[in-house]
């Protein structure tokens, strides 16, 4: 499902950049708990969804952050109606492939809203931003 997709990227995307803010001494407080719930062997998706939503203070990658949970959170919403009628499809029936192809054709473009707000933070960080 594109949502256990991104909450894995955004975990990934957070856990490489707060290492990298801490290698160059860029670490915030929100960065320092961020990085302690990372490491934490008990880290799940609830605490993933605390660290974008509250705890993100770093100026650079903030907004990209907001934005991409905004993405995921929505689209939640929409999976938990594609799953839903999957279950009411059983079996292999049309009503089935149908479902099926709906929910390829939601992630491709929930993908695709991901995808683009990352190329366009990085063209605006291009511009705006030096590291």
């Amino acid at each position: 499902m594109p949502t256990d997709d991104l909450e894995s990227f955004q975990y990934l995307f957070s856990w490489f950049t707060t290492g990298i803010l801490r290698y160059h001494k860029k670490m915030t407080p929100g960065l320092e708990r961020i990085l302690k719930i990372l490491s934490t062997p008990e880290f799940d998706s609830h605490q993933g969804k605390l660290v974008v939503l509250g705890l993100w203070d770093e100026p650079i990658f903030k907004d990209l952050m907001s934005k991409w949970n905004r993405i995921a959170v929505a689209a939640s919403y929409d999976v938990q109606k594609h799953e839903e009628v999957l279950l009411r499809a059983n079996g292999e029936t049309p009503a089935r492939q149908e479902a099926l192809d709906e929910l390829f054709l939601f992630s491709k473009g929930v993908y695709d809203q991901y995808l683009t707000t990352g190329f366009d933070f990085l063209k605006k960080m291009d511009k705006d931003q030096a590291w």
